[in-house]
């Protein structure tokens, strides 16, 4: 690949010929399979814990709406003594006090048994909050927002 034009595009490929543009992934059968985007990886005790498992998880707890939960990477310092992750999920049972409560607790042990990390905090917003793009994809930078101080 030749050299772009000074003032032109920079090269988008590394040294190995891989574009670089931030998701994480692995090849199967030569075959890309995309795990998510590095910025959004949480680490925890050296290991690499993808949004989307935490996310598959707790969008299988009743009252949660479908395809409506984020699990958001919060740094240490960030409200937390060290690096950990908020879930927060979108419910029509947001505003009673006891359920949800209920609902939290459900979502941190369906995460506990299914991901074996436990969440910081679980937030319950009403249906209509997380924010997407307009082809409805999560925004999770965005959605961080959305966790009270």
């Amino acid at each position: 690949m030749a050299d772009p034009q000074p003032g032109g595009p920079a090269a988008s490929l590394d040294d190995d010929g891989w574009l670089d543009i931030g998701d994480e992934g692995y090849l199967v059968d030569g075959q890309i399979v995309v795990c998510g985007r590095r910025k959004d990886v949480i680490i925890m005790g050296g290991r690499n814990i993808y949004p989307t498992d935490i996310e598959r998880a707790a969008a299988t707890v009743d009252g949660v709406r479908d395809g409506n939960v984020a699990a958001v990477r919060l740094m240490a310092g960030d409200g937390v003594a060290r690096e950990s992750f908020a879930v927060l999920v979108e419910s029509r049972l947001v505003g009673g006090q006891a359920a949800e409560q209920a609902l939290r607790d459900a979502i941190v042990n369906r995460v506990v048994a299914d991901v074996d990390a436990r969440p910081a905090s679980v937030v319950v917003l009403p249906p209509g909050s997380l924010p997407k793009t307009p082809s409805g994809k999560l925004r999770r930078t965005a959605a961080h927002a959305l966790i009270p101080r």
